[in-house]
């Protein structure tokens, strides 16, 4: 019975010796996540302006050749 106190403090303890380096680790992977995500966004962003760009630029195209 002892032993069994003994492996769930011995476990707990390292648990908690150990607990803020798993948090920061979380922390650092949530905010890779979010870096990420933001990037693509901003990539998703930039391809429809260009696409819009060049939508613009055929009409004025098809405009001038009427």
């Amino acid at each position: 019975m002892d032993q069994i106190k003994e492996l769930i403090f011995g476990i707990k303890q390292y648990i908690l010796d150990h607990l803020p380096t798993y948090i920061v680790v979380l922390a650092l992977l949530i905010g890779l996540f979010f870096l990420l995500d933001h990037y693509e966004n901003a990539q998703r962003q930039q391809l429809v302006e260009a696409q819009q760009t060049i939508e613009r630029i055929k009409l004025k195209l098809s405009m001038l050749g009427d």
